[in-house]
Parts: C-alpha cells; sequence; structure tokens
C-alpha cells in the first residue's frame, strides 16, 4: 500500500480502511477539514476507529500551523497539502481482495467473540412449559427436576356449562326411565302375584294402594294450607272397600254418606277454621280417590274376573306407557298448558293407540281369549282412550291448585303412589259400568 507524510514530516504507519488508509501511530490522529460536509464524514470515521473528535481538532490546529512555519511561501499549497493529507486518501491501486481483507476496530473483537463462545462448554438445563390440554410441567433432562406453579384454572365458558348441563340432564331422565320402567314392571309382577292368590288378595292390595294414594292426597294438602281430617277420610276410604265387598255397588255409596255425615259432624262439635274449605278437601280425598277405586271389588264377583282384571290393568298401563314415550319423543302440541306443561296431543294419540292395541292384542292371547274377544276389545279400548287422559288431568288440576309437583316420593321414577294411579281412578268406575251393560257381571 501506498506510504502518507503526517504534516509534522514523520513517517507514520497506515491504517487500512475499504475505502482508504489512514495514518497510525500508538493512537490514530485524524485531521478534519474546514469543509463541513467532509468534516461530519471523518467525524463518523473517527468514531468508527474509537479516535475521540475533540482530540482530533486540537492536533489539527497544530499540525497546520507548524506547516505554515515550514512553508510560509506557499500557503495555498500547504493547506492543500494539509487538506490532502487529512482526508481519506482513496488509493488508486486499492484492489477488490484489499476491500475483502479489510477491516476496522469495530469487527476487531467479533472474530474471538465467535471462537470462544464456539469452544465454550454446553451447560444443559431445564426448561419450564405450558403446555395446553396438559397444564405445565418440566421438559428437560431426566436426572433434573423443578417444580412450576400449576396454571390457574380458567372460568369455565358460558357455552360449556350449556353443555355440561344437557349432559346431566340427559342422564337423569335416563337414570328417571329406568327406575319408572323397574318400578311399573315390579308393581304388574305384584299385581299378577295377588290375582293369582285370589279375589280377596286382589281387593286388600288395592285397598292398600288406594289408602296411600289418599294419605299422599291429604299430606299435599296440609302442605298447600289446608287442614284436612285426614282421619275420617282414610277410614272413609277403607269403609267402602269393605262395603263394595259385601253390598257391591251400593255399598260404596252406603261408605261415602256415612263418612260425609261424620265429618259434618265433626265440624259442628269443633270449632276449626275455614270448616267449609277443609271439609271440601277431606271429603274429595274420599270420593276422588277412594270410592272410584272401590269400584273394583264388584268385578271380582264375575266369572272370569281374572281376565277382566288383567284386561283394565294392562290396557290402562299401555295407555300410559304409549302416552309417556310417544309424548317424549315426539310431543310439541300442549293438550292442556293451563294444567300440565308435559302433556302433549301426540302422547294422547300415542297412548290411545296403545291402549287399543293391548286390548286387541290380549282378545288372540291363549287364557285372555277365553273371556275376552275382539268386542270386548275394542269396548275396553274406547274406554281407556276416553277416561284415563280425563282421569291424568284431573291429578294436573288437582297438584296445580296445591302448587305441588309430585303427590309423594313412595315409587321411584312416578313420583307417589297417586301419581302412579291417576289414569285408574276414573277408568275402573267405567269399566264397571260397561262390564255391567255387556250382562259381564253378575
Amino acid at each position: 500500500m501506498a506510504e502518507d507524510e503526517r504534516p509534522d514530516g514523520e513517517d507514520a504507519d497506515i491504517v487500512e480502511l475499504p475505502f482508504g488508509v489512514i495514518p497510525e501511530e500508538e493512537e490514530a490522529a485524524i485531521v478534519l477539514p474546514e469543509d463541513p460536509e467532509l468534516r461530519a464524514a471523518l467525524e463518523e470515521v473517527s468514531a468508527a476507529l474509537g479516535v475521540d473528535a475533540s482530540d482530533a481538532d486540537a492536533e489539527v490546529d497544530t499540525d497546520v500551523e507548524t506547516n505554515a512555519d515550514a512553508d510560509a511561501e506557499d500557503e495555498a499549497e500547504a493547506d492543500s497539502d494539509a487538506e490532502t493529507d487529512s482526508e481519506v486518501n482513496v488509493g488508486a491501486d486499492f484492489t477488490h481482495d484489499d476491500y475483502r481483507d479489510a477491516t476496522t476496530e469495530a469487527y476487531a473483537g467479533l472474530a474471538d467473540m465467535v471462537r470462544e463462545a464456539d469452544e465454550a462448554d454446553d451447560v444443559e438445563q431445564s426448561m419450564s412449559v405450558q403446555i395446553p390440554g396438559l397444564g405445565s410441567g418440566v421438559v428437560g433432562f431426566d436426572d433434573i427436576t423443578q417444580d412450576t406453579p400449576a396454571a390457574p384454572e380458567e372460568a369455565p365458558d358460558e357455552f360449556d356449562e350449556e353443555i355440561l348441563a344437557e349432559i346431566e340432564a340427559r342422564r337423569a331422565r335416563r337414570r328417571t326411565l329406568q327406575q319408572r320402567m323397574a318400578t311399573g314392571l315390579g308393581l304388574v309382577g305384584i299385581v299378577a302375584l295377588a290375582v293369582y292368590f285370589g279375589a280377596v288378595w286382589f281387593v286388600a292390595l288395592v285397598g292398600l294402594i288406594t289408602f296411600l294414594a289418599a294419605g299422599e292426597f291429604y299430606a299435599a294438602s296440609r302442605k298447600s294450607g289446608y287442614n284436612p281430617v285426614a282421619g275420617i277420610g282414610l277410614l272413609g276410604v277403607v269403609g267402602a272397600f269393605v262395603a263394595s265387598w259385601y253390598l257391591g255397588a251400593a255399598g260404596i255409596a252406603v261408605a261415602a254418606v256415612i263418612t260425609l255425615l261424620v265429618l259434618i259432624l265433626f265440624y259442628v262439635v269443633n270449632e276449626r277454621r275455614n270448616p267449609l274449605a277443609n271439609l271440601g278437601v277431606t271429603a274429595l280425598g274420599l270420593l276422588w280417590v277412594g270410592s272410584t277405586m272401590a269400584f273394583l271389588a264388584p268385578i271380582t264377583r264375575a266369572d272370569g274376573w281374572e281376565q277382566l282384571a288383567g284386561l283394565i290393568v294392562l290396557s290402562v298401563a299401555g295407555h300410559d306407557v304409549g302416552a309417556f314415550f310417544v309424548g317424549r319423543q315426539f310431543g310439541s302440541h300442549l293438550l292442556a298448558p293451563q294444567l300440565s306443561p308435559k302433556k302433549t296431543i301426540e302422547g294422547l294419540v300415542g297412548g290411545i293407540a296403545l291402549g287399543f292395541g293391548m286390548a286387541i292384542g290380549l282378545s288372540y292371547l291363549p287364557w285372555f281369549s277365553d273371556v275376552i274377544d275382539l268386542q270386548l276389545a275394542l269396548v275396553a279400548g274406547a274406554v281407556v282412550a276416553v277416561v284415563a287422559p280425563l282421569g291424568d288431568l284431573s291429578e294436573s288440576l288437582v297438584k296445580r291448585s296445591l302448587e305441588t309437583k309430585d303427590m309423594g316420593t313412595l315409587l321411584p321414577g312416578h313420583g307417589g303412589v297417586l301419581d302412579r294411579i291417576d289414569g285408574f281412578i276414573f277408568a275402573i268406575p267405567a269399566f264397571f259400568l260397561a262390564f255391567t251393560l255387556l250382562g259381564l257381571l253378575p
């Protein structure tokens, strides 16, 4: 590379730059020109080389004065030489290789830093990360463990809560359905066993069921603010079954009249609040539940009463099953919205269809067909189609008036006993009348 002379005439080492050469001794000195633009450019070069620009100004002044004394005859030429010496000399002999090999102090330590980092030993460390769906944990090496705080539980999304509630509701309905089916099959088995043992056992079983149902009605009435005389009402229920067993249908009327007279006498002797309302609730339990169910006792006097009892029980049960499943699956039009939000027209149609189907099916089965023919089966289907829904609706009316959902909790999946036998309340008196008109009863 070419050599330049410093203003004082001393030889100087040369610092190679990508764009020229600058003399260097122990510390580089830069001669700054008077031109502002060149001065600013060389200040940037000075900063890159690590030279203090303020010191450079002092050196420039000293060098210029020395040059002026030594060569005063040609001041213009001396100034030009000083300018030439201080400026960056873009040598004509600067080649591409020089540019490639050149460097500055700004990058002097970069290669050493890279080499030291490459030769340094790696230190293995564990890393705690959050993995969606897995919570927090330590990802790293088998011999390194690190406790990390558990990720805070996020509040459940409202949409997720709705899904969970729907899933739980479906599970609850499934459990209720299973309980309902198990309870229904159990009741049918008990009734069949009572029929097998004889009429007295069958009537006693129905009487016990009716007694429990009337008790549920009186208990629900008390919870709603009424004060019925439950003892007299329940005695009237028992009297209705006993009288109908010995006296037939006339015995039911006798028992009802006697019970009403006792009730009136009770309220005459004992001063009670709201006697008319409470007397009416007590009489309703006797007449609506007890007296209607007691009509089953006279039916047991007929020949083939076992088949007739089976026809009543199975056809009404078929109606209830059809109404429940069809209404549950396809119900969309409410039958009586002012009484029940669950009873639908579709359920009513399904109940009528299955009630008819059950009665007609029994007429073709052995043992049943000995007593039940197609004509009787059609009559039974018509009776069930008309009066069984009325029994359901009447209980809905009572429950709505008493502001209660179920009459009891004795039967899993069904609620109370009265909730299970409501379809029989008007069906049994209607069957008694139909059998009498057909000449099946003595």
